[in-house]
């Protein structure tokens, strides 16, 4: 991963699929578990993903976890 990507503030870092449709839902999972600027950040990479950083490896799993669970259901569809 990039350096500049890194910030020693949010050290776990998590890339997502992320199309400008599936955005929103990506967001709404990181602000259900804490404050854009202050327990997370995130930025796009390229067209069709997300990083997402966090300050911390808990909120980081959780937020994972809800990803991937998002992803798993709209492949069954």
């Amino acid at each position: 991963m990039d350096a500049k990507l890194l910030s020693p503030e949010f050290p776990h870092t998590i890339i997502v699929s992320c199309t400008d449709e599936t955005l929103p839902d990506r967001l709404s999972h990181a602000w259900l578990l804490g404050s854009c600027g202050e327990d997370w950040t995130w930025g796009r990479v390229g067209t069709d993903q997300a990083r997402f950083s966090f300050r911390n490896e808990q909120t980081s799993s959780a937020f994972q976890l809800r990803a991937s669970g998002e992803a798993r259901s709209l492949s069954l569809r």
